[in-house]
């Protein structure tokens, strides 16, 4: 109880002026307090919001585990492995379909990555406007005779409005 009274002797103490002060300046350091504990406190909601959508993205990804290890022993009966693409011939593969369909292309060289037990290969591909589209029409239906072992995992596509087309692919391929 000692410092409740000298807080109290020294409110006593002290002027109507100085005491309108003080408390001003208390009144000052706690809406500082206050506003930061406002920006703690959104920032800890918005990071519960992310852990939250995070657990229930894995909660579904839990939830159809089962469901994609069918799918993935249904389609391992189905895929060959000396099928699979090397870089080099994933390359090789592009450019021949390339010149089959009668297309001017230019071909970026393979990027790989690993993803888990997998290699997967990407190539930028683009065809240049004095293509038609029968000629990209061609190129796609030769891409697609190797799948699943190659796939087009993005294209886009620009005319002239006079028949010349354009395309960019990214093609993608992967082996184990």
């Amino acid at each position: 109880m000692r410092i409740v009274e000298r807080l109290k002797s020294f409110w006593a103490s002290r002027k109507p002026r100085e005491r309108a002060m003080a408390l001003c300046c208390a009144a000052i350091v706690a809406a500082l307090w206050f506003t930061l504990l406002s920006r703690k406190n959104a920032e800890y909601s918005e990071r519960m919001l992310d852990l939250g959508r995070r657990m229930a993205t894995a909660r579904a990804a839990i939830a159809g585990a089962d469901a994609v290890a069918a799918a993935e022993t249904e389609l391992s009966k189905s895929f060959d492995p000396s099928k699979a693409l090397s870089a080099d011939k994933f390359q090789a593969e592009i450019d021949r379909c390339a010149r089959e369909a009668g297309v001017e292309y230019r071909l970026s060289s393979v990027a790989s990555s690993a993803e888990g037990r997998f290699k997967v290969y990407r190539a930028t591909m683009q065809i240049s406007k004095t293509a038609d589209l029968p000629s990209i029409m061609r190129f796609e239906a030769a891409l697609k005779a190797l799948r699943p072992y190659v796939s087009i995992a993005e294209a886009s596509f620009s005319g002239d409005g006079k028949g010349a087309v354009s395309a960019q692919y990214s093609i993608v391929s992967f082996s184990l």
